[in-house]
This record gives C-alpha cells, sequence and structure tokens, in this order.
C-alpha cells in the first residue's frame, strides 16, 4: 500500500514540475524571439504579440506556483489528509 503510495506521489510530484516548467520554457522561447526581433528591428506586431504571451505565461506560473504553495500549506496543516 505504502509503494502504491509513493508511486502516485511520484507521479502527482512529475506532473507539477511538468506543469510548472512548460510555461517557463514557454517564456524563455517568446524572450528568445523577441530578442531577435528586436536586434533586427523588424516586425514590432510580432515583438508586441511576444510580449503578451510572455505575460500569459508568467500569469500561468505564478498561479501554478500559488496553487502549489497552498496545496504544501495545506497539506502540512493536516498530514493525516495526504
Amino acid at each position: 500500500m505504502a509503494n502504491k503510495k509513493s508511486h502516485t506521489d511520484s507521479e502527482a510530484f512529475d506532473q507539477v514540475l511538468h506543469d510548472i516548467k512548460t510555461p517557463l520554457t514557454n517564456i524563455k522561447t517568446f524572450s528568445y524571439l523577441l530578442n531577435r526581433q528586436l536586434e533586427t528591428g523588424q516586425d514590432k506586431e510580432a515583438c508586441v504579440n511576444y510580449v503578451g504571451k510572455i505575460q500569459t505565461n508568467l500569469d500561468r506560473a505564478i498561479s501554478l506556483l500559488d496553487n502549489l504553495t497552498a496545496t504544501v500549506r495545506q497539506s502540512l496543516k493536516n498530514p493525516s489528509s495526504t
């Protein structure tokens, strides 16, 4: 039983890491693309689009971290419910 719980916890942890890493990877990509656009002085509309995508992904990452923090705090208050 404990082994099954450990496996489930590991899968949940891996999913959380994936969910947090995805918007951060997107931010890195859009930052790179934005930098390239700014260096070449081309396509102001693309720059505005990349900034919007960066902001959206930052909001997503912050929301995920807020949810994770709340979950961890709750589990620390009620360790028997995990």
